[in-house]
């Protein structure tokens, strides 16, 4: 392989890494939330701007079918100049992620994502459950990223054709 491929191996490495620990800390809120109203809920839009280990990131996050086996997730991250889109599928069971114009397969990391999120859209849902409006910011207790979620919306209608790669 030469040189041109590995270089790109390994940012699609870094890439992951980094947008993992995003999504990660946009799925967990831990803290207090408003009280209110918005109760429980089966899907979620919100954009998102966080900083983590000195690297900023911003993007929307979609979640739709929180609490089910189909359940899917799109993040749409910024980070380092790279425009990256990680798609878990729960109903395919398959995850996808896109990068420097190209879709990858990661399908054979989907288990570890999808124990990841189910858990974490879980607590998502638990922790917006109060929110009543206006942004949300938060400091994530495990990785320390500051996080602002903007533009919430409870209940959207998603499109399943957000969770397909291509």
């Amino acid at each position: 392989m030469n040189q041109k491929g590995l270089a790109t191996i390994a940012l699609v490495g870094i890439v992951i890494a980094v947008v993992a620990v995003v999504v990660v800390g946009v799925v967990v809120l831990v803290g207090t939330t408003p009280g209110g109203g918005a109760g429980e809920f089966s899907s979620l839009q919100c954009d998102f701007e966080s900083t983590y280990g000195g690297t900023s990131s911003s993007g929307t996050l979609y979640i739709k079918d929180i609490g089910t086996p189909n359940m899917k997730v799109r993040a749409e991250t910024t980070t380092m100049g790279q425009n990256v889109i990680m798609i878990i599928n729960g109903e395919t069971q398959e995850a996808w992620m896109y990068s420097m114009g190209t879709w990858t397969d990661i399908s054979s990391m989907f288990s570890s994502y999808w124990d990841q999120y189910q858990s974490q859209a879980q607590t998502y849902t638990t922790q917006l459950s109060g929110w009543t409006g206006g942004d949300y910011t938060y400091t994530d207790p495990t990785s320390g990223a500051t996080v602002t979620l903007s533009n919430i919306q409870i209940n959207p209608s998603l499109d399943d054709s957000l969770f397909m790669h291509g």
